[in-house]
């Protein structure tokens, strides 16, 4: 039976390949933005309103603390990061490079700034294309009624995943995209090792016991070691 179940597995696999192969393009693309919309669903006209967190705290990320908060959209849980401090974070920001794109291209203009260079969009996937095209904003608890522009947490190690793609295929500019590959690769490798400890913890109830922002101290830990020899220049 469960050879089965593989083998029917794995013939559907290949019927999907098949699929793809004959499409074009432009049909290709169409197909992974469909797919990618499944997995953000929601209504866009809902996220106009500003939402009052659930939960709400900040991540230590390279240096860097990036406010997070969860809310509740039509009972669905989202975690939520400032897209401002995730793009300085990762050692980004908005130059005039980045809004002379945005007003030539109406792609880019959906794009964090350190994702609009063309030579990165290649390394884009639709599913982090129609991500990146929800902003939740949503009210910062003790900072005098400000509103951050909220992206999916799930977006962050994606957008780290377009710079590693594009350092794989040889197709960095400069040594500012070379610098947040850089911090990419940390970031990445940083959230893996976190995670393989959150999950252990999960696993065997150890969360209840450990202190509440240990995670983060373990991340931060991390970050700081990888980044030792940047500081000191070797």
């Amino acid at each position: 039976m469960q050879d089965e179940l593989e083998l029917g597995a794995s013939g559907r696999q290949r019927s999907g390949k098949a699929r793809m192969s004959k499409m074009t393009t432009e049909e290709r693309r169409e197909f992974g933005r469909r797919g990618a919309a499944k997995r953000w669903a929601i209504q866009k006209d809902r996220t106009d309103e500003i939402h009052e967190p659930e939960a709400w705290g900040d991540l230590p990320i390279i240096g860097h603390t990036v406010p997070c908060a969860v809310i509740v959209v039509e009972g669905e849980v989202i975690r939520l990061v400032s897209e401002r401090e995730l793009v300085k974070s990762l050692g980004g920001k908005r130059g005039g490079s980045h809004w002379l794109r945005a007003k030539e291209d109406a792609d880019a203009a959906n794009l964090p700034p350190i994702l609009s260079a063309g030579n990165l969009r290649p390394y884009i996937s639709e599913e982090l294309r129609e991500g990146l095209a929800i902003r939740y904003p949503y009210r910062v608890p003790g900072r005098s009624g400000f509103v951050a522009n909220g992206l999916r947490g799930e977006l962050y190690p994606m957008i780290c995943d377009v710079f590693l793609k594009a350092r794989d295929a040889d197709a960095l500019l400069g040594k500012g995209q070379e610098d947040l590959a850089t911090s990419a690769d940390i970031l990445i490798r940083a959230l893996a090792h976190t995670g393989i400890i959150a999950l252990i913890d999960e696993a065997t109830g150890y969360q209840k016991k450990r202190a509440i922002d240990s995670l983060a101290r373990i991340l931060e830990a991390f970050i700081a070691k990888e980044l030792q020899p940047y500081i000191r220049g070797t």
